[in-house]
């Protein structure tokens, strides 16, 4: 449990003793916390600290009775539990008061004084949070009493009550044996992937599953008997949208249905291959004839289909539209509006809507008429390392982007559910995308498609957090929480209401836990409207050196916007050599259509941007044509501008909001070497300014909502804060740690030594890594027994203590040998019995003595310079030898040596 500071504001006192309710200023925003009634947090005598029920109590002030009892009976410390005023009690929004005061004082205060003033205990001062002071004050609720006392002592700026609050690290880990492969959901660095370029889902599942959540998927054929879809399969709901049949059982190459059922909804914790996102939703199974193709209104039918209960509707289908505009047929666009009016009991019907896997060809998603449509979420692709998958389609309409994976650049592709036996993506042994033997399981599926159903899975959750989520809700909820990926990209642009976009990964990177937070206590946005204004028989000219720009200036400063959609009738023979942007009065570019491949004439055709989300409308809006290739002159006729939004002074007013942490960023293990993400979520007004922090210090050049620390060595273990700032205020986020796995690394080699007989010899070695580390010495390749210091001492030293010693170091991550130090015995030699013999004295002789089993070496010169070595090796038997050398007269001068070896 990590301690976190809550500034105090008022204590209401609704009667004598200590008050029921509380409020105060909760890390930057105004919670009123009632005083729990039947539990308390018990500290032992031992240490051992647990939460406590108890009997209900009548009030606070009871309840501080029950635990002083408690105190005085068994010992230990028993504190008081407090919860947001309304909130579910849980761990999440569980806040246990501890028994201390964090105080600011001036400098001129006296800390020690104002305990002694005050009957309390001084802590002493904390060093990186500069003028604050820790007092103890006592349990069971004094340190509410003492806030008013505190507060009038001379040099008193502020006081705080201490509370110890839960920190979720990623808590529900699933029991499917393949959920480790499923990089999407938890990114850990699997194959060289980013850590934590995930959709951050782990904590939102310790609430949410998407259960009582009905969930329809669009697509071709479903393997209803799967067994980790069956149970989620709503077969009694099933549709074939091009014969009206409940027959959805996949024909011979009809496996893309249920890939895309897996990833939104395969059943979870059931021991079975994978899970999806919303790992217990209904799967509502609707199909998508994509061999012999559908009318507009039988993609209506499916669209509409079960309208009274489905929820959220995947639709992992679309058009290549580099080549051409395709407009949404009037079935289909009457479907979806009849489906956000009357869906979900007015709340609108969630359409979530794949992006498109063109954007390699310069495709965009304002290019087809379903894929731009406000009512859809429309969803990009990401790979394994949060960047662009390079098929992804892109555009202004884009909301969100989710992982995929396996596109041009990484190999890495989504595990989920295929079709049993040989008739999938999955059909054989493994292929070289490292496919399953098991093959009801995919590893290798991807696009857009993929995308899609995860971010299906995600709006599921957040439909159990708050089912009374309005279709434009769920869109700025997931607009709020989106967390910023590609940091390096150039692309991403802040709006004026501090929402952050880029047009190939709309406002970024779905974030499940903050997502689920949001919606929790969401207040539905206002009623829906729009304004508009236009400028008709323009006639302006287009050209290679001549852009055309045009403002318009509106005065509604009201209107706080949601989607805009730009109208236009532009004269031009090749449409594709233009670029049209729509530039807000804050700087926001909207980029509605880029230069591509499209030869056709003319653009009389609307755009649609999100990017706009939340701005108010008030002021300059300027649209720049801008004809990028050198052929033939255009002419814009007619702009039309509008807006879609709300009017509402209560949004305006939170506008002016500082900054508040949605997602703190995750502690963090890593290998010493590889990279690691952390990433902060926070929604504020106006622009948003990150700050990174080190153990206090702060790092400079980290400006982003995300940090990534690379070729992390232990220099970088520590505590990692995100500081934000913006023009109201600032926060700095919880404490996220990185622990870095170190292998033993050797810093000092055991060096090879000479001894002399009988001496002693010590070795050393010195490493560092993580603790503990473990030595074992060997000699010869053989461990030495007892011998497991970082040194080795041997006494005594004897020809049989020659040879080879090396030591092996072991820590919990890794092990590792040092070099070979070669250890010799520097023996004493006596010589004896030297004298010549043979034919003429050709013949030199010496005996010698030493120790027994000790080999020598014999060496001979004539100069004493020039040596050649090994004339004869000896091993000394009852410690004596004896050599001969039968050359010896043929020299003038002749020298020998004796070397002792190993």
């Amino acid at each position: 449990m990590l301690a976190i500071g809550l500034s105090c504001a008022s204590t209401s006192a609704a009667e004598p003793g200590l008050a029921n309710t509380h409020s105060l200023n909760v890390e930057g925003q105004a919670v009123t916390l009632e005083v729990s009634q039947n539990e308390y947090f018990y500290v032992a005598p031992d240490g051992n600290r647990s939460l406590q029920s108890t009997a209900a109590q009548p009030s606070a002030e009871a309840m501080r009775q029950q635990a002083l009892n408690v105190e005085q009976a068994n010992g230990g410390q028993a504190w008081l539990v407090m919860y947001p005023q309304g909130a579910a009690r849980d761990r999440s929004t569980r806040h246990v008061l501890m028994p201390d005061l964090l105080v600011h004082l001036d400098e001129n205060a006296d800390p020690s004084l104002i305990a002694v003033n005050l009957g309390l205990t001084y802590k002493g001062s904390l060093s990186y949070f500069p003028g604050r002071h820790l007092y103890r004050v006592g349990s069971a609720g004094r340190s509410l009493d003492m806030l008013i006392p505190m507060s009038l002592q001379l040099g008193v700026l502020a006081v705080e009550p201490v509370f110890s609050r839960t920190i979720y690290e990623p808590l529900h880990i699933p029991n499917d044996p393949l959920f480790g492969d499923q990089w999407h959901l938890l990114n850990t660095g699997q194959n060289g992937a980013t850590p934590g370029a995930d959709v951050n889902i782990t904590n939102a599942w310790e609430k949410y599953r998407g259960s009582n959540v009905f969930l329809a998927v669009f697509d071709d054929g479903f393997d209803v008997d799967h067994p980790d879809l069956r149970d989620n399969m709503q077969t009694n709901m099933a549709f074939h949208a091009g014969n009206g049949s409940q027959i959805v059982t996949p024909a011979p190459g009809q496996f893309h249905g249920t890939a895309v059922s897996g990833v939104a909804a395969a059943r979870g914790d059931n021991n079975e291959g994978v899970t999806g996102s919303a790992p217990n939703a209904n799967i509502v199974p609707i199909v998508f004839d994509f061999v012999n193709g559908l009318s507009s209104i039988q993609i209506s039918d499916g669209l509409l289909h079960s309208n009274n209960v489905v929820e959220v509707h995947n639709n992992s289908w679309g058009a290549n539209t580099s080549f051409g505009l395709r407009p949404m047929p009037p079935a289909i666009s009457n479907a979806l509006f009849t489906a956000n009016t009357f869906g979900r009991g007015g709340l609108g019907t969630i359409y979530v809507k794949s992006a498109g896997n063109s954007g390699d060809t310069g495709d965009d998603v304002n290019h087809d008429g379903m894929q731009q449509d406000f009512t859809t979420i429309m969803v990009a692709a990401l790979n394994d390392l949060g960047d662009r998958a390079s098929y992804s389609t892109f555009g202004a309409a884009t909301v969100i982007s989710a992982p995929a994976g396996l596109d041009a650049t990484r190999l890495q592709g989504t595990s989920t559910t295929d079709i049993q036996g040989t008739n999938g993506y999955n059909p054989n042994s493994p292929a070289p995308l490292g496919e399953y033997t098991n093959l009801n399981y995919t590893a290798g599926f991807n696009g857009t498609s993929s995308a899609a159903p995860l971010a299906a899975g995600v709006i599921a959750l957040m439909l159990e957090a708050n089912p009374n989520l309005g279709w434009r809700d769920v869109q700025e909820i997931l607009i709020r929480s989106a967390g910023l990926t590609d940091t390096n990209n150039g692309g991403w642009m802040t709006n004026a209401a501090g929402f952050h976009f880029n047009n190939e990964y709309g406002a970024g990177i779905v974030d499940a836990d903050a997502a689920t937070q949001l919606a929790e206590g969401w207040t539905n946005l206002s009623l829906r409207t729009n304004i508009s204004t236009s400028a008709i028989g323009l006639s302006g000219l287009v050209s290679d050196s001549q852009p055309f720009s045009h403002t318009f200036t509106l005065t509604n400063n009201e209107f706080r916007i949601e989607h805009i959609q730009l109208r236009t009738d532009i004269s031009h023979p090749i449409r594709g050599d233009l670029q049209i942007t729509v530039t807000s009065p804050s700087g926001m570019r909207s980029i509605m259509s880029r230069v591509h491949q499209d030869l056709n004439p003319d653009y009389v055709w609307q755009f649609n941007s999100v990017f706009h989300w939340g701005e108010i409308a008030e002021g300059d809006w300027t649209i720049d044509v801008v004809d990028l290739r050198p052929t033939a002159n255009g002419i814009v006729n007619d702009l039309e501008l509008e807006f879609f939004g709300s009017i509402s002074n209560a949004v305006f007013q939170s506008l002016t909001n500082p900054p508040v942490v949605l997602n703190h960023p995750l502690s963090r293990t890593a290998t010493k070497g590889s990279d690691v993400l952390f990433r902060v979520n926070s929604i504020g007004s106006g622009q948003l300014n990150y700050r990174w922090l080190f153990n206090g210090q702060e790092l400079s050049g980290q400006n982003a909502s995300t940090l990534i620390v690379s070729d992390v060595t232990r220099t970088n273990q520590g505590t990692y804060h995100a500081r934000i700032d913006n023009q109201f205020g600032s926060v700095v986020s919880a404490g996220a740690s990185l622990f870095v796995n170190a292998p033993p690394e050797i810093t000092m080699q055991p060096g090879s030594q000479l001894v002399n007989f009988g001496g002693s010899v010590t070795m050393n070695v010195a490493a560092e890594g993580n603790s503990p580390l473990l030595y074992q010495w060997r000699f010869n390749g053989t461990p030495l027994a007892n011998e497991v210091g970082a040194s080795l001492t041997i006494n005594d030293f004897q020809s049989v203590n020659a040879g080879n010693y090396d030591v092996v170091i072991q820590n919990p991550v890794s092990s590792i040998i040092s070099d070979l130090a070669l250890v010799s015995a520097n023996m004493p030699v006596v010589f004896s019995n030297a004298q010549l013999s043979g034919g003429g004295g050709s013949t030199f002789m010496f005996g010698f003595s030493g120790p027994t089993g000790q080999t020598f070496r014999v060496d001979g010169s004539a100069d004493l310079r020039l040596w050649t070595t090994n004339l004869s090796t000896i091993v000394l038997t009852n410690g004596s030898g004896s050599f001969s050398d039968g050359t010896a007269g043929t020299f003038s001068n002749r020298y020998y040596r004796v070397v002792p070896l190993p």
